[in-house]
Protein backbone atom coordinates (compact mmCIF):
# COMPACT_ATOMS: atom_id res chain seq x y z
CA UNK A 1 0.00 0.00 0.00
CA UNK A 2 2.97 2.34 0.62
CA UNK A 3 3.93 2.11 -3.07
CA UNK A 4 0.52 3.31 -4.21
CA UNK A 5 0.56 6.04 -1.57
CA UNK A 6 3.81 7.56 -2.87
CA UNK A 7 3.75 6.54 -6.57
CA UNK A 8 1.08 6.36 -9.20
CA UNK A 9 1.71 2.71 -10.01
CA UNK A 10 4.06 -0.20 -9.36
CA UNK A 11 5.70 0.47 -12.72
CA UNK A 12 6.57 4.09 -11.79
CA UNK A 13 7.96 2.85 -8.46
CA UNK A 14 10.27 0.42 -10.28
CA UNK A 15 11.39 3.25 -12.61
CA UNK A 16 12.21 5.47 -9.65
CA UNK A 17 14.20 2.66 -8.01
CA UNK A 18 16.05 1.78 -11.23
CA UNK A 19 14.75 -1.82 -11.15
CA UNK A 20 14.05 -3.68 -14.38
CA UNK A 21 10.48 -4.60 -15.03
CA UNK A 22 9.68 -8.36 -14.98
CA UNK A 23 8.84 -9.88 -18.35
CA UNK A 24 5.14 -9.73 -19.07
CA UNK A 25 3.21 -12.90 -19.83
CA UNK A 26 2.70 -13.13 -23.54
CA UNK A 27 -0.83 -13.17 -24.89
CA UNK A 28 -0.59 -15.87 -27.52
CA UNK A 29 -2.87 -16.39 -30.49
CA UNK A 30 -2.72 -18.50 -33.62
CA UNK A 31 -1.35 -15.62 -35.73
CA UNK A 32 1.24 -14.74 -33.13
CA UNK A 33 2.44 -18.35 -32.92
CA UNK A 34 3.01 -18.41 -36.70
CA UNK A 35 4.77 -15.01 -36.69
CA UNK A 36 7.01 -15.96 -33.76
CA UNK A 37 7.95 -19.26 -35.41
CA UNK A 38 8.93 -17.39 -38.57
CA UNK A 39 11.08 -14.99 -36.53
CA UNK A 40 12.82 -17.83 -34.69
CA UNK A 41 13.51 -19.64 -37.97
CA UNK A 42 14.96 -16.44 -39.47
CA UNK A 43 17.33 -16.16 -36.50
CA UNK A 44 18.86 -19.54 -37.37
CA UNK A 45 17.24 -21.79 -34.73
CA UNK A 46 15.95 -25.18 -35.89
CA UNK A 47 12.19 -25.47 -35.71
CA UNK A 48 12.06 -28.79 -33.85
CA UNK A 49 10.63 -29.11 -30.36
CA UNK A 50 13.95 -30.21 -28.87
CA UNK A 51 15.85 -27.32 -30.55
CA UNK A 52 13.30 -24.75 -29.38
CA UNK A 53 13.46 -26.07 -25.81
CA UNK A 54 17.26 -25.97 -25.91
CA UNK A 55 17.06 -22.35 -27.08
CA UNK A 56 14.89 -21.50 -24.07
CA UNK A 57 11.62 -21.11 -26.00
CA UNK A 58 9.41 -23.29 -23.82
CA UNK A 59 6.67 -20.68 -24.11
CA UNK A 60 6.63 -21.00 -27.89
CA UNK A 61 6.55 -24.80 -27.76
CA UNK A 62 3.62 -24.75 -25.31
CA UNK A 63 1.81 -22.19 -27.47
CA UNK A 64 2.35 -24.33 -30.61
CA UNK A 65 0.84 -27.42 -29.00
CA UNK A 66 -1.96 -25.36 -27.43
CA UNK A 67 -3.09 -23.44 -30.53
CA UNK A 68 -1.87 -25.58 -33.45
CA UNK A 69 -1.64 -29.05 -31.81
CA UNK A 70 1.32 -30.06 -34.00
CA UNK A 71 4.71 -28.53 -34.66
CA UNK A 72 4.66 -30.00 -38.18
CA UNK A 73 1.38 -28.20 -38.89
CA UNK A 74 2.79 -24.99 -37.40
CA UNK A 75 5.78 -25.15 -39.76
CA UNK A 76 3.43 -25.73 -42.67
CA UNK A 77 1.31 -22.70 -41.72
CA UNK A 78 4.46 -20.57 -41.39
CA UNK A 79 5.75 -21.91 -44.76
CA UNK A 80 8.97 -23.11 -43.14
CA UNK A 81 10.73 -26.13 -44.71
CA UNK A 82 11.13 -29.20 -42.48
CA UNK A 83 14.52 -29.48 -40.75
CA UNK A 84 17.11 -31.69 -42.35
CA UNK A 85 17.89 -35.02 -40.77
CA UNK A 86 21.30 -35.37 -39.28
CA UNK A 87 22.77 -38.73 -40.13
CA UNK A 88 25.20 -40.21 -37.65
CA UNK A 89 28.62 -41.27 -38.78
CA UNK A 90 28.68 -44.87 -39.99
CA UNK A 91 30.24 -47.33 -37.54
CA UNK A 92 33.22 -49.36 -38.71
CA UNK A 93 32.77 -53.13 -38.53
CA UNK A 94 34.99 -56.05 -39.40
CA UNK A 95 35.08 -59.78 -38.70
CA UNK A 96 37.03 -59.39 -35.47
CA UNK A 97 34.61 -56.85 -34.06
CA UNK A 98 31.60 -59.02 -34.95
CA UNK A 99 33.09 -61.98 -33.09
CA UNK A 100 34.04 -59.80 -30.10
CA UNK A 101 30.53 -58.30 -29.90
CA UNK A 102 28.90 -61.77 -30.02
CA UNK A 103 31.16 -63.00 -27.20
CA UNK A 104 30.44 -59.84 -25.16
CA UNK A 105 26.67 -60.21 -25.59
CA UNK A 106 26.80 -63.82 -24.42
CA UNK A 107 29.03 -62.93 -21.45
CA UNK A 108 26.54 -60.24 -20.36
CA UNK A 109 23.70 -62.78 -20.33
CA UNK A 110 22.06 -61.43 -23.49
CA UNK A 111 20.62 -63.76 -26.11
CA UNK A 112 22.58 -64.09 -29.35
CA UNK A 113 19.71 -65.70 -31.26
CA UNK A 114 18.91 -63.99 -34.55
CA UNK A 115 15.57 -62.67 -33.25
CA UNK A 116 17.14 -61.18 -30.09
CA UNK A 117 20.57 -59.95 -31.21
CA UNK A 118 21.08 -56.18 -31.80
CA UNK A 119 20.14 -55.21 -35.33
CA UNK A 120 23.53 -53.59 -36.08
CA UNK A 121 25.38 -56.69 -34.93
CA UNK A 122 23.05 -58.96 -36.88
CA UNK A 123 23.52 -56.98 -40.11
CA UNK A 124 27.31 -56.88 -39.66
CA UNK A 125 27.42 -60.62 -38.99
CA UNK A 126 25.44 -61.37 -42.12
CA UNK A 127 27.61 -58.99 -44.17
CA UNK A 128 30.99 -60.46 -43.15
CA UNK A 129 30.01 -64.11 -42.58
CA UNK A 130 27.20 -64.49 -45.18
CA UNK A 131 24.82 -65.93 -42.54
CA UNK A 132 24.23 -65.36 -38.84
CA UNK A 133 24.83 -69.06 -38.17
CA UNK A 134 28.36 -68.75 -39.58
CA UNK A 135 29.00 -65.69 -37.41
CA UNK A 136 27.81 -67.42 -34.22
CA UNK A 137 29.80 -70.59 -34.94
CA UNK A 138 32.90 -68.52 -35.77
CA UNK A 139 32.61 -67.04 -32.27
CA UNK A 140 32.79 -70.58 -30.82
CA UNK A 141 29.09 -71.24 -30.03
CA UNK A 142 26.81 -74.07 -31.08
CA UNK A 143 24.11 -72.42 -33.18
CA UNK A 144 21.53 -75.15 -32.50
CA UNK A 145 21.84 -74.65 -28.75
CA UNK A 146 21.16 -70.91 -28.86
CA UNK A 147 18.19 -71.17 -31.23
CA UNK A 148 14.90 -69.85 -29.81
CA UNK A 149 12.92 -71.86 -32.38
CA UNK A 150 13.45 -75.61 -32.27
CA UNK A 151 13.16 -78.07 -35.11
CA UNK A 152 9.66 -79.48 -35.83
CA UNK A 153 8.35 -82.09 -33.40
CA UNK A 154 8.04 -85.72 -34.40
CA UNK A 155 5.17 -88.00 -33.34
CA UNK A 156 7.36 -89.94 -30.91
CA UNK A 157 8.46 -86.69 -29.23
CA UNK A 158 4.83 -85.59 -28.82
CA UNK A 159 3.87 -88.92 -27.19
CA UNK A 160 6.84 -88.78 -24.79
CA UNK A 161 6.04 -85.16 -23.94
CA UNK A 162 2.38 -86.01 -23.14
CA UNK A 163 3.37 -89.01 -20.98
CA UNK A 164 5.83 -86.86 -19.00
CA UNK A 165 3.20 -84.14 -18.63
CA UNK A 166 0.70 -86.73 -17.32
CA UNK A 167 3.23 -87.88 -14.70
CA UNK A 168 4.13 -84.35 -13.60
CA UNK A 169 0.60 -82.88 -13.68
CA UNK A 170 -2.00 -85.63 -13.23
CA UNK A 171 -4.84 -83.17 -12.51
CA UNK A 172 -4.39 -81.02 -15.62
CA UNK A 173 -7.52 -80.30 -17.68
CA UNK A 174 -7.84 -80.69 -21.44
CA UNK A 175 -8.40 -76.95 -21.92
CA UNK A 176 -4.95 -76.20 -20.43
CA UNK A 177 -3.26 -78.15 -23.24
CA UNK A 178 -4.44 -75.52 -25.74
CA UNK A 179 -1.92 -73.12 -24.19
CA UNK A 180 0.97 -75.59 -24.32
CA UNK A 181 3.92 -74.72 -26.54
CA UNK A 182 3.52 -77.97 -28.54
CA UNK A 183 -0.21 -77.48 -29.23
CA UNK A 184 0.30 -76.57 -32.90
CA UNK A 185 2.53 -79.64 -33.38
CA UNK A 186 -0.15 -81.91 -31.87
CA UNK A 187 -2.73 -80.51 -34.27
CA UNK A 188 -0.35 -80.82 -37.23
CA UNK A 189 0.58 -84.44 -36.48
CA UNK A 190 -2.68 -85.85 -35.06
CA UNK A 191 -5.43 -83.45 -36.10
CA UNK A 192 -6.78 -82.84 -32.55
CA UNK A 193 -5.70 -82.98 -28.91
CA UNK A 194 -7.83 -86.05 -27.98
CA UNK A 195 -6.23 -88.05 -30.81
CA UNK A 196 -2.76 -87.06 -29.60
CA UNK A 197 -3.66 -88.13 -26.06
CA UNK A 198 -5.00 -91.50 -27.29
CA UNK A 199 -1.86 -92.01 -29.38
CA UNK A 200 0.21 -91.53 -26.21
CA UNK A 201 -1.75 -94.33 -24.53
CA UNK A 202 -3.30 -92.14 -21.84
CA UNK A 203 -6.78 -93.15 -20.67
CA UNK A 204 -8.50 -90.87 -18.12
CA UNK A 205 -6.01 -88.05 -18.56
CA UNK A 206 -6.47 -85.08 -18.85
CA UNK A 207 -9.28 -84.54 -16.34
CA UNK A 208 -12.51 -83.43 -18.11
CA UNK A 209 -13.53 -79.88 -17.29
CA UNK A 210 -17.22 -80.70 -16.90
CA UNK A 211 -18.38 -83.84 -15.11
CA UNK A 212 -21.53 -85.59 -16.27
CA UNK A 213 -24.53 -85.16 -14.01
CA UNK A 214 -26.83 -87.96 -12.87
CA UNK A 215 -29.55 -88.40 -10.26
CA UNK A 216 -27.02 -89.95 -7.90
CA UNK A 217 -24.55 -87.08 -8.34
CA UNK A 218 -27.23 -84.42 -7.80
CA UNK A 219 -28.25 -86.07 -4.51
CA UNK A 220 -24.61 -86.44 -3.40
CA UNK A 221 -23.88 -82.79 -4.24
CA UNK A 222 -26.94 -81.55 -2.32
CA UNK A 223 -26.03 -83.62 0.73
CA UNK A 224 -22.41 -82.43 0.64
CA UNK A 225 -23.53 -78.79 0.44
CA UNK A 226 -25.98 -79.26 3.31
CA UNK A 227 -23.27 -80.87 5.47
CA UNK A 228 -20.92 -77.96 4.71
CA UNK A 229 -23.60 -75.39 5.55
CA UNK A 230 -23.81 -74.04 1.99
CA UNK A 231 -27.35 -72.83 1.44
CA UNK A 232 -27.03 -71.44 -2.09
CA UNK A 233 -26.84 -73.60 -5.24
CA UNK A 234 -25.08 -72.63 -8.43
CA UNK A 235 -26.70 -72.51 -11.87
CA UNK A 236 -25.20 -75.86 -12.98
CA UNK A 237 -26.64 -77.72 -10.00
CA UNK A 238 -29.97 -75.94 -10.44
CA UNK A 239 -30.19 -77.05 -14.09
CA UNK A 240 -29.23 -80.65 -13.21
CA UNK A 241 -31.83 -80.80 -10.41
CA UNK A 242 -34.52 -79.46 -12.75
CA UNK A 243 -33.50 -81.95 -15.48
CA UNK A 244 -33.54 -85.09 -13.30
CA UNK A 245 -36.14 -84.21 -10.63
CA UNK A 246 -38.33 -81.52 -12.19
CA UNK A 247 -37.37 -78.82 -9.64
CA UNK A 248 -34.84 -78.05 -6.95
CA UNK A 249 -37.50 -78.58 -4.30
CA UNK A 250 -38.14 -82.15 -5.53
CA UNK A 251 -34.38 -82.82 -5.68
CA UNK A 252 -33.93 -81.65 -2.09
CA UNK A 253 -36.80 -83.82 -1.02
CA UNK A 254 -35.19 -86.84 -2.74
CA UNK A 255 -31.84 -86.04 -1.06
CA UNK A 256 -33.61 -85.58 2.31
CA UNK A 257 -31.99 -82.21 2.97
CA UNK A 258 -33.80 -79.12 4.35
CA UNK A 259 -35.57 -76.87 1.88
CA UNK A 260 -34.04 -73.42 1.54
CA UNK A 261 -37.32 -71.52 1.27
CA UNK A 262 -40.98 -72.26 1.75
CA UNK A 263 -43.62 -71.85 -0.93
CA UNK A 264 -44.09 -68.24 -2.00
CA UNK A 265 -47.46 -66.65 -1.38
CA UNK A 266 -48.78 -63.14 -1.93
CA UNK A 267 -48.69 -62.43 1.79
CA UNK A 268 -45.05 -63.54 2.02
CA UNK A 269 -44.05 -61.49 -1.06
CA UNK A 270 -45.68 -58.39 0.44
CA UNK A 271 -43.89 -58.96 3.76
CA UNK A 272 -40.51 -59.40 2.06
CA UNK A 273 -40.96 -56.26 -0.05
CA UNK A 274 -41.93 -54.16 2.96
CA UNK A 275 -38.86 -55.44 4.83
CA UNK A 276 -36.62 -54.52 1.87
CA UNK A 277 -37.98 -50.99 1.51
CA UNK A 278 -36.26 -49.24 -1.39
CA UNK A 279 -33.64 -51.97 -1.86
CA UNK A 280 -33.83 -54.20 -4.93
CA UNK A 281 -35.20 -57.75 -4.50
CA UNK A 282 -33.06 -60.81 -5.18
CA UNK A 283 -33.72 -63.24 -8.02
CA UNK A 284 -36.06 -65.57 -6.08
CA UNK A 285 -38.22 -62.73 -4.81
CA UNK A 286 -38.31 -61.10 -8.25
CA UNK A 287 -39.49 -64.38 -9.81
CA UNK A 288 -42.21 -64.68 -7.14
CA UNK A 289 -43.31 -61.09 -7.84
CA UNK A 290 -43.52 -61.89 -11.55
CA UNK A 291 -45.52 -65.07 -10.98
CA UNK A 292 -47.97 -63.78 -8.36
CA UNK A 293 -48.38 -60.08 -9.28
CA UNK A 294 -47.19 -59.82 -12.89
CA UNK A 295 -44.02 -57.91 -12.07
CA UNK A 296 -41.96 -56.26 -9.35
CA UNK A 297 -43.60 -52.85 -9.88
CA UNK A 298 -47.10 -54.28 -9.40
CA UNK A 299 -45.96 -56.21 -6.33
CA UNK A 300 -44.46 -53.04 -4.81
CA UNK A 301 -47.69 -51.20 -5.51
CA UNK A 302 -49.67 -53.94 -3.72
CA UNK A 303 -47.26 -53.81 -0.77
CA UNK A 304 -47.45 -50.01 -0.60
CA UNK A 305 -43.71 -49.67 -1.16
CA UNK A 306 -42.36 -46.86 -3.34
CA UNK A 307 -40.17 -47.86 -6.26
CA UNK A 308 -36.49 -47.09 -5.68
CA UNK A 309 -35.13 -44.11 -7.64
CA UNK A 310 -32.80 -44.92 -10.52
CA UNK A 311 -29.22 -45.13 -9.35
CA UNK A 312 -27.85 -42.88 -12.08
CA UNK A 313 -30.16 -40.71 -14.14
CA UNK A 314 -28.99 -38.23 -16.76
CA UNK A 315 -29.79 -35.35 -14.40
CA UNK A 316 -27.75 -36.86 -11.59
CA UNK A 317 -24.80 -37.50 -13.91
CA UNK A 318 -24.85 -33.86 -15.03
CA UNK A 319 -25.13 -32.59 -11.46
CA UNK A 320 -22.21 -34.73 -10.22
CA UNK A 321 -20.00 -33.68 -13.17
CA UNK A 322 -20.79 -30.02 -12.52
CA UNK A 323 -20.14 -30.33 -8.78
CA UNK A 324 -16.78 -32.00 -9.39
CA UNK A 325 -15.78 -29.48 -12.03
CA UNK A 326 -16.57 -26.56 -9.69
CA UNK A 327 -14.28 -28.15 -7.11
CA UNK A 328 -11.47 -28.69 -9.60
CA UNK A 329 -12.03 -32.45 -9.99
CA UNK A 330 -11.99 -33.63 -13.62
CA UNK A 331 -11.21 -37.35 -13.23
CA UNK A 332 -14.16 -39.72 -13.67
CA UNK A 333 -14.12 -43.16 -12.07
CA UNK A 334 -16.63 -45.97 -11.68
CA UNK A 335 -19.60 -46.05 -11.27
CA UNK A 336 -19.90 -42.50 -12.65
CA UNK A 337 -17.99 -43.46 -15.80
CA UNK A 338 -20.40 -46.30 -16.63
CA UNK A 339 -23.33 -43.97 -15.98
CA UNK A 340 -21.86 -41.39 -18.41
CA UNK A 341 -21.48 -44.02 -21.10
CA UNK A 342 -24.96 -45.44 -20.47
CA UNK A 343 -26.77 -42.10 -20.43
CA UNK A 344 -24.80 -40.13 -23.07
CA UNK A 345 -22.84 -42.66 -25.11
CA UNK A 346 -19.40 -41.14 -24.48
CA UNK A 347 -17.66 -39.31 -21.66
CA UNK A 348 -17.09 -36.28 -23.92
CA UNK A 349 -20.83 -36.02 -24.63
CA UNK A 350 -21.57 -36.16 -20.90
CA UNK A 351 -19.03 -33.38 -20.25
CA UNK A 352 -20.60 -31.25 -22.98
CA UNK A 353 -24.08 -31.78 -21.55
CA UNK A 354 -22.83 -30.75 -18.11
CA UNK A 355 -21.01 -27.69 -19.49
CA UNK A 356 -17.73 -28.68 -17.84
CA UNK A 357 -15.64 -26.57 -20.26
CA UNK A 358 -17.65 -23.46 -19.37
CA UNK A 359 -17.09 -24.17 -15.67
CA UNK A 360 -13.36 -24.65 -16.23
CA UNK A 361 -13.24 -21.37 -18.18
CA UNK A 362 -14.47 -19.58 -15.02
CA UNK A 363 -12.01 -21.19 -12.57
CA UNK A 364 -10.16 -18.76 -10.29
CA UNK A 365 -6.39 -18.94 -10.01
CA UNK A 366 -6.48 -20.90 -6.74
CA UNK A 367 -8.51 -23.75 -8.22
CA UNK A 368 -6.48 -23.75 -11.45
CA UNK A 369 -3.19 -23.97 -9.58
CA UNK A 370 -4.45 -26.94 -7.54
CA UNK A 371 -5.46 -28.72 -10.75
CA UNK A 372 -2.07 -27.98 -12.35
CA UNK A 373 -0.32 -29.48 -9.31
CA UNK A 374 -2.46 -32.60 -9.68
CA UNK A 375 -1.60 -32.79 -13.40
CA UNK A 376 2.14 -32.37 -12.74
CA UNK A 377 3.23 -35.66 -14.44
CA UNK A 378 0.71 -35.32 -17.29
CA UNK A 379 0.08 -33.04 -20.24
CA UNK A 380 -2.19 -30.03 -19.84
CA UNK A 381 -4.80 -30.04 -22.59
CA UNK A 382 -8.23 -28.78 -23.57
CA UNK A 383 -10.12 -26.26 -21.47
CA UNK A 384 -7.51 -26.42 -18.68
CA UNK A 385 -4.75 -25.37 -21.11
CA UNK A 386 -6.94 -22.54 -22.44
CA UNK A 387 -7.54 -21.31 -18.89
CA UNK A 388 -3.79 -21.48 -18.16
CA UNK A 389 -3.06 -19.36 -21.22
CA UNK A 390 -5.71 -16.82 -20.26
CA UNK A 391 -4.54 -16.42 -16.65
CA UNK A 392 -0.77 -17.02 -16.92
CA UNK A 393 0.12 -16.63 -20.61
CA UNK A 394 0.99 -20.32 -21.15
CA UNK A 395 0.71 -23.73 -19.54
CA UNK A 396 4.43 -23.62 -18.74
CA UNK A 397 4.03 -20.37 -16.80
CA UNK A 398 1.08 -21.91 -14.96
CA UNK A 399 3.29 -24.85 -13.96
CA UNK A 400 5.94 -22.46 -12.69
CA UNK A 401 3.33 -20.54 -10.68
CA UNK A 402 2.10 -23.83 -9.23
CA UNK A 403 5.64 -24.81 -8.24
CA UNK A 404 5.88 -27.92 -10.41
CA UNK A 405 8.63 -28.59 -12.99
CA UNK A 406 7.90 -27.95 -16.66
CA UNK A 407 7.34 -31.14 -18.63
CA UNK A 408 9.54 -31.64 -21.70
CA UNK A 409 8.27 -32.57 -25.15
Amino acid sequence: MAIFRHFESLRSARDAAGVEHPPQARKWSLDRVVDELKRVYASGVDTTASALLTAGRQDLVVAIYTYVRSIVRARRMAKIPPPRRRWSEAERWDEERVIAEIIACHANGESIAASKAPSKLLCAGQRYFKTWRNAVESAGFDYDEILLLRRPYAKQEICELLRKLARDRPSIQLAELYDHRSYSAMIRLYGSLPRAVRAAGLGDWPVPRYKKWSRRRVIAELRARAAAGIRRSDATLQEAATLYFGSMRAARAAARVPQLRGVWSKERVVTELRALGERFPDRNLAVACERLFGGVVAARRAAGVAAPPPKWSAERVIEVLRTRARGGELSVEEPLLSACLRQFGTLAAARRAAGVDEIVAAWPKTVLLEVVRGLAPNWIRGAVATRCVRLFGSAGDARLAAGVPERGF
